[in-house]
């Protein structure tokens, strides 16, 4: 047989004046308790497999906006990766002369690795802006 878990334990923690605030000194067995369960009095997590304080909420109440749903990371995910690639465009089209402008005649080659110089710059200062921790911005050929 199991030993009988702390009654006051199981039903208010162990803080409070009604909580089993004994610890070690108390002759009840006191199962390992969820800490979310104690602090919050709530423990969403479904794996979770410690003892919870009587009472505890087990699922998060409705919400009328469904905040972290998969859908919207997602939605998010999308739009944050349009932006980006708007971003490279908009790089990539700055980098474009205005067209009635005459600028010095530069030769191709010089040209073409400037050009490849500045939207490297450009790049890497927005993805060590907007995506530090993600892998290098690469354009799409």
């Amino acid at each position: 047989d199991h030993p009988k878990a702390c009654t006051k334990l199981m039903k208010y923690g162990n803080k409070g004046p009604k909580g089993c605030n004994a610890g070690t000194k108390c002759t009840h067995f006191h199962p390992r308790m969820c800490s979310s369960s104690i602090k919050n009095g709530a423990c969403f997590n479904t794996h979770c497999t410690f003892a919870h304080v009587k009472g505890t909420q087990k699922r998060p109440e409705p919400q009328t906006k469904n905040h972290g749903d998969t859908n919207d990371s997602l939605d998010f995910l999308k739009i944050l990766d349009n932006f980006r690639l708007q971003m490279i465009s908009f790089i990539n089209e700055s980098l474009k002369p205005p067209p009635h402008t005459h600028l010095p005649q530069m030769s191709q080659q010089t040209q073409s690795a400037q050009e490849m110089s500045n939207l490297h710059n450009q790049q890497h200062y927005l993805q060590e802006t907007f995506l530090p921790n993600h892998q290098p911005i690469r354009p799409k050929h």
